[in-house]
C-alpha cells in the first residue's frame, strides 16, 4: 500500500514538473496507405542501437505515406498493444466533431472549480486547448456526452486498436486505465488515414483535428503534427492524478509507457510526408521528459530535416 502511494506522488511531481502540452483535399492514393500496414516489409530503422542504449524498453516505427516505407527498432514491440492514454484524444475529438457534441475546436466547456495536479487543467478549457494540455476533466466530460454506444460504435467505425472501450462504466476512463490498446504500428496506421483525410469522416473534421495537433520544434521553424500520452493514475470521476487504491490496483498488470505520435509535413524532394509513433518504458522522471527530444532524434537519424 505504502509504495502504491509513494509511486503516485512520484508521477504526480513528475507531471507538475515538466509541461505536458504537446501544442501542442484528399489527394491520389499513395503507396502502401490502406487500412492495414502491418503486412508491409519492414526496415530496421538507423539509431536503434543508441535508442535501446538510452531507454530500458522502446519501440519506434516511421511511415513514408508516399513509398510505404517502414521503418522499426524494435519490431517485436511494434506490433504490441499498450494503453493509448492521451494519444486517443486524436480519436476522441474526430468523433465529439462528427456526433456534433462539440461545434469546432474553440467551443469551451466551463471549468468547474475543482483544483487539480496539473495547473493548465484548472481553467474553462476548449476542445484543441484540452488536447495541447491533455486535459482529462474536458475529455472526461465529453465522453459522457458521446455515450457509451456512440463512443464504441465510432470507435469501431475508425478501426482504432484493438476497438475495446470495455464496459459501459468505464466510458470516462477506458483510454486510461481500461480494455482499448493500441499499438505503435496501429498508432501509425490511424495517423496515416487521419493525414490524408481516408478516415470515414468528414474532411473538415478530420482537417480540425490536424490542425490541433500542429506543434513548433524547439530552436526552429518547422512544424509538425503530434499528441503525446502517458499512462498514469486518474480519477474516473473528477478527471484528476489520484492515489485511489482502487485506479492503482486497475494499473498494476498493466505496462507504464509514454507515447508520442504523429506526423511530419515534407516535399517530395525531401522524402515525403512521415508519420511516426514512438512508445517508451517510464522508469524515470527524464524518460517523461526525453519522449519528444528522443522521437525527434530518431526522424533525424532517418533523414529528417527540421529547418
Amino acid at each position: 500500500m505504502i509504495n502504491r502511494h509513494l509511486k503516485c506522488k512520484a508521477y504526480l511531481f513528475i507531471i507538475i514538473s515538466i509541461s505536458i502540452s504537446t501544442s501542442c483535399s484528399k489527394s491520389g492514393k499513395s503507396i502502401g496507405l490502406s487500412s492495414d500496414i502491418t503486412g508491409l516489409p519492414i526496415e530496421e530503422a538507423k539509431g536503434c542501437e543508441i535508442l535501446n542504449q538510452k531507454t530500458t524498453g522502446a519501440t519506434f516505427v516511421m511511415f513514408n505515406i508516399d513509398t510505404g516505407r517502414l521503418r522499426v527498432c524494435n519490431a517485436e514491440r511494434a506490433h504490441k498493444p499498450f494503453l493509448p492514454a492521451s494519444t486517443f484524444k486524436v480519436a476522441h475529438a474526430l468523433i465529439a466533431l462528427e456526433l456534433e457534441i462539440i461545434q469546432g475546436q474553440n467551443q469551451y466547456m466551463k471549468w468547474d472549480g475543482r483544483e487539480r495536479a496539473v495547473p493548465a487543467w484548472n481553467r474553462d478549457t476548449t476542445l484543441a486547448t484540452g488536447m495541447a494540455n491533455s486535459t482529462v476533466w474536458y475529455y472526461q466530460e465529453t465522453a459522457k456526452k458521446i455515450g457509451y454506444e456512440n463512443m464504441s460504435r465510432w470507435v469501431k467505425k475508425l478501426g482504432y486498436g484493438n476497438t475495446d472501450i470495455g464496459l459501459s462504466r468505464e466510458l470516462t476512463h477506458f483510454w486510461l486505465d481500461g480494455s482499448l490498446r493500441v499499438s505503435a504500428l496501429g498508432q501509425v496506421e490511424f495517423l496515416s488515414m487521419l493525414k490524408r483525410r481516408s478516415l470515414p469522416a468528414r474532411d473538415e473534421n478530420q482537417i480540425i483535428v490536424a490542425e490541433m495537433m500542429r506543434t513548433q520544434v524547439e530552436n526552429n521553424t518547422s512544424e509538425i503534427h503530434a499528441k503525446s500520452g502517458l499512462v498514469l493514475p486518474i480519477d474516473p470521476d473528477t478527471g484528476d492524478i489520484t492515489n485511489s487504491d482502487t485506479v492503482i490496483s486497475r494499473l498494476e498488470k498493466v505496462d507504464r509507457i509514454g507515447w508520442y505520435v504523429g506526423w511530419i509535413e515534407q516535399e517530395g524532394s525531401m522524402g515525403g510526408d512521415i508519420v511516426f509513433a514512438f512508445n517508451l518504458d517510464i522508469g524515470a522522471p527524464e524518460d517523461i521528459r526525453n519522449r519528444r527530444r528522443l522521437t525527434l532524434n530518431m526522424l533525424e537519424a532517418n533523414g529528417v530535416v527540421f529547418k
